[in-house]
């Protein structure tokens, strides 16, 4: 035995999500889709104190596995009930 510790090989990057348990347990986290529950991860793994979240309905599509109605559905769940959470950008036409 090395005494080396082995990482995991889907923790490369060494990093963790902690969602905290008051969220989890609230009224607005427990109306949440499943989708709209793994967005709400996916949007963490994506920010930065010092610029916004740059993630977007097709990048939601494929990791959520689901079709673009359904991503649609799902991010406006997350500013709907978690408005404090996420803030649409809009765009210029």
């Amino acid at each position: 035995m090395t005494g080396k510790k082995q990482s995991l090989p889907f923790d490369k990057r060494g990093g963790t999500i902690v969602l905290c348990r008051r969220l989890i347990e609230s009224d607005n986290y427990q109306t949440l889709s499943t989708h709209a529950r793994a967005l709400m991860t996916l949007l963490q793994v994506h920010w930065r104190p010092d610029k916004p979240v740059d993630y977007g309905v097709r990048e939601a599509e494929k990791r959520l596995v689901c079709n673009r109605k359904t991503a649609m559905k799902a991010f406006n769940l997350l500013i709907e009930l978690l408005a404090k959470f996420i803030k649409a950008r809009e765009f210029l036409a």
